[in-house]
């Protein structure tokens, strides 16, 4: 089967179909952050887990950025690991934007349980310029034991998109 190819420079624009679209949510630039500290808590306060603030530059507005975090965890005591994302926006302070508390990990049971939670996140931060991102963690309320990167050796990581218009 012989392919032919036509030419779209006379074509009207009402006449294209999506094949001719372009521009929808060009990926600008990709920053990856590879955590290797180890990060306990049994505490019910959330604290900073070591090494994850990331920081991006968008270049627009108008930019979004597609967060994916995925983190080794381990767990021990009737409880679960909670997730809090917080962002940063030029010299401003931190601010928590979204709350994963999905009972990562939960039995109800004393059993050490490890595992990797991975959760994704599209931002809107409408600004051009230097965005930092950080998550917090904490053990729930019975005093469970949680870790990030447990055994010394596991990675974490957090990885931002930022997404043109």
């Amino acid at each position: 089967m012989s392919k032919s190819q036509i030419a779209t420079g006379g074509i009207a624009d009402d006449a294209v179909t999506i094949a001719k679209a372009t521009g929808f949510g060009k990926i600008g630039q990709i920053v990856a952050n590879h955590i290797t500290t180890q990060t306990a808590s049994s505490s019910s306060t959330f604290a900073d887990a070591g090494g994850s603030e990331t920081t991006i530059v968008t270049t627009a507005s108008s930019s979004k950025v597609l967060l994916h975090i995925s983190l080794s965890t381990r767990k021990s005591g009737n409880q679960y690991l909670a997730l809090d994302l917080y962002r940063k926006i030029g010299d401003g302070s931190y601010s928590k934007i979204v709350d994963f508390e999905n009972g990562h990990l939960y039995t109800n049971s004393t059993l050490i349980q490890t595992g990797r939670m991975a959760v994704s996140y599209l931002d809107e931060p409408s600004t051009a310029g230097t965005i930092k991102y950080k998550f917090q963690f904490n053990a729930g309320l019975n005093g469970a034991s949680v870790v990030i990167n447990p055994d010394g050796q596991e990675t974490s990581s957090i990885i931002l998109q930022e997404i043109l218009a």
